[in-house]
C-alpha cells in the first residue's frame, strides 16, 4: 500500500512543479464560465423560460457541467501514447507496482486535484456573482447522480485509453484525441442541454456514451430522477463492459506487436 501512497503523491506534486501554468489554467476555466453564465443571462433577459428551462436551472447547469467537466473528462491517460512512442512505456512495464495499478493511482490523484479545484473555482464564482440556483437533493437523487457518475468517469477512461493505445501502429495520436473532444463538448452537453434538441435525436443519443458523461448527471442533480427512463441506467453500463472488454483487445495485440530499441 506504501508504494501507492507515495505514486499518488508525486502524481499530485507534478502539477505544482509549474505553478504559474496550473494557475492560468484555472482563470481560464473560471473566465469560461463567466462567459457562458452571462451569454445565457442573456438569452433569458425578458423571458421566465426558455426551451423549457428556467433561468435558474439553465444558470445551475452551467456550473454543473463545469465540476463534472473537470470531474470526468480530466485524465492523466493521454501521457500513455507518448510512452509507446517514446518507450518510456518498457520502464513502467518493469516497476514492483502492476502497470494498470499505477495508471489507477494516478488517475485518482488526478480526480483529487480536479475535484478540489473545480470546487474551489466554482466557490470564487459563486462569491463573486451570486447566482440563484436549483438543485434537487435526495437520497435517490445521489445514489443514481453518484452511478451516473462513476460510469461516465469508466466509459471515458476507457475510450480515452484506447485512443492511447493507437500509438502501437501509427505515432498520429493528437488527432484522432482532437476529433474525440470535439465530438465530447457536442454530444456529451457541455455547450447545452441535450434534452431540447428533436426528441427522436435525444433518444438516439441516449443509445451513445456521449450523454451519460456530463447530461444525466447534471440533469439529475438539478431535476431528480423522475424524467430519467429506465434504460438511461442500462445502457451505460452495457457501454462499461463493451469498452472495457474493447481497450483490453487493443491493449493485448498491442502489446504482442510492439517493438522498441533504445540507445
Amino acid at each position: 500500500m506504501k508504494k501507492y501512497i507515495v505514486a499518488f503523491k508525486l502524481s499530485v506534486e507534478e502539477y505544482f512543479v509549474y505553478r504559474l501554468n496550473f494557475g492560468m489554467w484555472r482563470f481560464r476555466v473560471l473566465l469560461n464560465m463567466v462567459l457562458i453564465y452571462f451569454l445565457w443571462s442573456a438569452v433569458f433577459s425578458g423571458h421566465r423560460q426558455v426551451l423549457g428551462y428556467t433561468e435558474s436551472a439553465m444558470l445551475t447547469y452551467v456550473l454543473v457541467i463545469s465540476l463534472l467537466s473537470d470531474i470526468v473528462l480530466s485524465s492523466r491517460i493521454h501521457e500513455v501514447g507518448a510512452q509507446i512512442l517514446n518507450g518510456d512505456i518498457v520502464n513502467h512495464l518493469l516497476k514492483p507496482i502492476p502497470f494498470f495499478k499505477y495508471l489507477g493511482v494516478k488517475e485518482a490523484a488526478d480526480k483529487a486535484i480536479n475535484i478540489v479545484s473545480s470546487i474551489v473555482t466554482i466557490a470564487v464564482f459563486i462569491l463573486l456573482v451570486k447566482p440563484e440556483l436549483t438543485i434537487t437533493f435526495s437520497l435517490p437523487n445521489a445514489i443514481s447522480f453518484l452511478y451516473f457518475l462513476l460510469v461516465g468517469i469508466a466509459m471515458s477512461f476507457f475510450i480515452s485509453f484506447s485512443i492511447s493505445l493507437i500509438a502501437f501502429w501509427t505515432p498520429e495520436i493528437w488527432a484522432p484525441r482532437f476529433i474525440y473532444f470535439i465530438l465530447i463538448f457536442m454530444l456529451a452537453g457541455n455547450y447545452f442541454p441535450l434534452d431540447i434538441l428533436p426528441k427522436s435525436l435525444f433518444n438516439a443519443l441516449l443509445l451513445t456514451p456521449f450523454p451519460y458523461f456530463i447530461f444525466l448527471p447534471a440533469k439529475i442533480l438539478i431535476f431528480g430522477t423522475a424524467s430519467i427512463p429506465l434504460v438511461a441506467y442500462i445502457t451505460p453500463l452495457m457501454w462499461v463492459v463493451v469498452l472495457y472488454k474493447l481497450t483490453l483487445s487493443i491493449w493485448r495485440k498491442g502489446m504482442q506487436e510492439y517493438s522498441f530499441y533504445g540507445r
